[in-house]
């Protein structure tokens, strides 16, 4: 059984920012935005190599098959690394064969400080849009250029870099067969308190082109957008097709489906009141699996507003 170059990673993180747009002439528009980044949570598996040979009895299901000790072998090399404020992963003592005490990972604590900054970084939004017609709107936008800083002191390591023999009977065989390949007993994971070091991460980037036909003086429309999101270990393409409608100002509401996302099973919603966005880009409910990913957000206009008939 061999294992190779296998990853899970997974970030949380709040964003502050400031955005910033305006016309350079009748048909562009172009504008950015700046993001503080408030790092939450950064946690990662990386299983470099993981193999084990052994010799077994042909049928190892027959208890009456085992009539002794079978020798075999373990080649692991792996790390996980957390960085929480006042958490992360949790090691207890244990010994080698020498007697030399290890500190090996027994799993995760949540509980020694709550909520809080594990890291800051920084991100920058950037887009345009282009009036074709007076009644088509196109634009291209790039979002998540950016990175966020780690701290060492919340960072916790455990990694393994090793060749073992082992000794398999009936007692334990199916520890090496069967259950969770990640599962973290499959693994000497030990604290490496030298690789708990500040690090960076960069952000997913997403790029974006979109076109919106509007219709009844602006007050709906419908568009496609198309968009590629830049992650491990490829990059994830997707398009989306939106119907909006805008009778005031204050009040929009918003309706997306992705025939690729989700095996087009899945759409979207999105709700604006005033300054307030709230919404899902991703709403799914199949029959074994349901699945929600919320947005919700302020806006503060600082400047002067071009007064409409319906704006309060």
């Amino acid at each position: 059984m061999n294992f190779y170059r296998t990853a899970i990673k997974v970030n949380a993180y709040a964003e502050v920012g400031l955005g910033y747009s305006r016309p350079v002439n009748d048909k562009l528009t172009v504008g950015g935005r700046v993001k503080v980044l408030l790092g939450v949570a950064h946690a990662e598996m990386q299983v470099d190599e993981f193999a084990v040979d052994m010799n077994i009895p042909q049928n190892p299901d027959d208890p009456n098959s085992w009539n002794g000790t079978y020798g075999g072998s373990t080649t692991a090399r792996a790390h996980i690394m957390t960085s929480i404020k006042g958490g992360g992963l949790s090691f207890a003592d244990s010994y080698d064969s020498n007697g030399d005490a290890i500190r090996q990972i027994d799993g995760f604590d949540f509980d020694g400080g709550g909520f809080g900054i594990a890291g800051t970084g920084f991100g920058v939004d950037l887009g345009a849009s282009y009036k074709l017609l007076d009644n088509l709107n196109l634009s291209a936008a790039v979002l998540d250029l950016g990175f966020i800083k780690w701290n060492s002191s919340n960072t916790t390591v455990a990694s393994v870099n090793e060749n073992a023999d082992v000794k398999i009977d009936q007692s334990n065989y199916q520890e090496y067969l069967d259950g969770d390949f990640l599962n973290l007993e499959r693994f000497n994971l030990a604290e490496d308190k030298e690789a708990a070091s500040s690090y960076k991460t960069k952000l997913s980037s997403t790029l974006l082109l979109a076109g919106e036909y509007t219709f009844w003086d602006n007050k709906l429309s419908v568009g496609a957008m198309y968009g590629v999101h830049f992650v491990q270990p490829k990059a994830l393409n997707e398009l989306t097709f939106l119907a909006t409608i805008r009778p005031k100002n204050w009040f929009n509401a918003a309706l997306s489906y992705s025939p690729i996302q989700a095996g087009g099973k899945s759409f979207g919603l999105a709700l604006k009141l005033g300054g307030l966005f709230i919404g899902t880009d991703y709403m799914y409910f199949g029959s074994n699996s349901k699945a929600v990913n919320g947005f919700i957000g302020l806006s503060i206009p600082l400047g002067k507003n071009k007064p409409t008939d319906d704006a309060i």
